[in-house]
């Protein structure tokens, strides 16, 4: 066995085993407790044989990497008894839509804003993407949307509370959905979109808060965002 060979076989020998352990050891902790970001696995032939393993969940969705010497590096996927290894990284399968709005001046402190996902993405489940905006002042021509990838992730349904005097604008580019309108101050408005990864891949989610003037000027009262939602699994790994 050569050199290389033993390095990886070592390498991936400590990996299971530090992934087996620390998964087991997670399912132990309180469920207030939020798990760390992204794992990240680092190998080298450059000296000493080294492994840097950072929080390993239960069920891996990251992209793992590992520098094997000369150039050459491996990607690796995680997910329970199935693993994935690749000398590129797993095919991103979420095309984001073209634009995010515009790169307005904020007055954020004209609007209280919360974007957040009821739960984590899992693919073919469904689950609730949340947009909740509370003015401070009475906002008569505002406009509200939400950016989505174009394809991987299906939607469901939108849903937003018959009391408010908003509506929903058809006339919008691809993976945006958006709302214009008349929301009092202090009136809160929940934006529900349900929705489900067909796919696998990773993303960026966006949400504005805008108010139109009559001279035809927009303010940006929000920008929100999701970042570096990653979903991937061995069996779909290409």
């Amino acid at each position: 066995m050569t050199k290389k060979a033993q390095v990886i076989a070592f390498g991936a020998g400590l990996l299971l085993a530090l992934l087996l352990l620390l998964s087991g050891c997670r399912e132990g902790l309180p469920a207030h407790t939020k798990p760390k970001p992204p794992v990240e696995v680092y190998l080298s032939m450059r000296g000493k044989p080294a492994l840097i393993v950072g929080w390993v969940q239960a069920i891996l969705r990251e992209k793992l990497y590992m520098d094997i010497g000369d150039g050459d590096v491996l990607y690796l996927l995680v997910e329970g008894s199935e693993a994935w290894v690749g000398k590129r990284p797993p095919k991103d399968n979420w095309e984001d839509a073209p634009a995010v709005g515009p790169g307005l001046p904020k007055n954020t402190h004209l609007v209280r804003t919360r974007f957040f996902l009821r739960d984590e993405l899992a693919l073919g489940k469904e689950t609730e993407l949340v947009y909740e905006v509370t003015p401070l002042i009475d906002l008569h021509r505002v406009s509200i949307g939400i950016w989505l990838p174009i394809s991987g992730i299906s939607v469901i349904e939108t849903k937003v509370p018959s009391e408010v005097n908003i509506h929903r604008s058809m006339n919008q580019p691809e993976g945006l959905f958006a709302w214009d309108g008349q929301i009092a101050k202090g009136q809160k408005v929940v934006i529900t979109i349900r929705i489900k990864p067909v796919t696998t891949g990773e993303t960026n989610l966006y949400a504005y808060v805008h108010e139109s003037r009559k001279d035809g000027t927009t303010i940006v009262l929000c920008q929100d965002s999701i970042r570096d939602l990653k979903l991937y699994t061995p069996r779909m790994a290409e």
